[in-house]
Order: C-alpha cells, then sequence, then structure tokens
C-alpha cells in the first residue's frame, strides 16, 4: 500500500480514542486514487491477496473499486 500512496499509512484506531476513527476515513479518502492503483495493479492481482475470493483483503477491494467510493 504504501507504493500506492507516496508512503502514508491509514491510521489503525485505538479503542478509547473517538476522533482516530475520523481521522482514519479521513485518510482514506485522501488516499482513495492510490488505493485503486493499488487494487488494480498487476503485483497485488498476482499476490495471495489479490487471488482470494473471500477475507478482508477481498472485502477491501471490493469496497475500493465499487461506484460508491
Amino acid at each position: 500500500m504504501k507504493k500506492y500512496t507516496q508512503g502514508k499509512q491509514i491510521l489503525q484506531p485505538a479503542l478509547t480514542r473517538f476522533a482516530t476513527h475520523f481521522i482514519q476515513l479521513e485518510e482514506i479518502i485522501r488516499q482513495k486514487q492510490g488505493l485503486i492503483e493499488m487494487f488494480n495493479s498487476k503485483e497485488f492481482k498476482e499476490s495471495k491477496w489479490g487471488q482470494q475470493k473471500s477475507g478482508p483483503a477481498y472485502k477491501a477491494k471490493k469496497i475500493v473499486l465499487g461506484k460508491d467510493f
């Protein structure tokens, strides 16, 4: 992911921090184009995560590449 988001990371929320969820969502939107490029890359498609038909990577890919994202 860092390759496609210019080294940026998406924050992982802490259970006790309310604002962390909003910061994380903001960063996902900010990195939208990089995430799309990552999921469409040959590198991802040939990886074990790109080959999966279920699980977290598959669900994330469907969300990011979906028309509503």
